[in-house]
């Protein structure tokens, strides 16, 4: 299988950013981490907030690896925090993607409002860690709507009072 890991279809950038290649080589990755990970970047399966709905067999396919050497990366890169994984759906969150890949313009953060909506209709209760996680870059960003922005305020206050036992 060949992807081509200077291309970014969704943030309409040539190549992946330069701050991505400064990230990695401040860590120990093995060259099979750094191809998982670049791929979970370029993967057609990522979407613009950094989830990648894709089981590890897939990744293994794609990759021409072996199952074993994709779940030995999967586990690096998530001790490194490049990752986090929800195994009952399959996700994996890369939680420095909107970093890397910043919402640039309005329209772009209107797709992102969108996908937002419709990935919480999925999301499983166990891991609002990562929803949290996500929230909060989002709300960083100032491209999206004032009535979104206000949304995942409160959606935050909700998860963080919940996740402290206060429901």
């Amino acid at each position: 299988m060949y992807f081509n890991a200077t291309t970014d279809h969704r943030s309409g950038s040539s190549k992946l950013p330069k701050n991505f290649w400064l990230t990695l080589q401040q860590f120990k990755l093995t060259m099979k981490d750094k191809l998982i990970l670049i791929y979970l970047y370029t993967s057609p399966y990522t979407n613009r907030l950094g989830y990648v709905q894709c089981h590890p067999v897939d990744i293994a396919e794609e990759l021409n690896k072996k199952i074993e050497d994709i779940y030995s990366s999967l586990k690096s890169l998530q001790k490194h925090n490049f990752i986090k994984i929800e195994k009952i759906q399959d996700f994996i969150y890369l939680p420095h993607y909107l970093e890397q890949f910043p919402i640039k313009d309005k329209n772009q953060g209107k797709h992102i409002e969108c996908l937002f909506n419709k990935l919480i209709e999925n999301f499983i209760e166990n891991n609002f860690s990562s929803l949290m996680d996500l929230i909060f870059k989002l709300l960083k960003s100032d491209h999206l709507s004032r009535s979104f922005r206000k949304s995942l305020k409160e959606l935050f206050y909700d998860l963080h009072k919940f996740m402290l036992g206060g429901e």
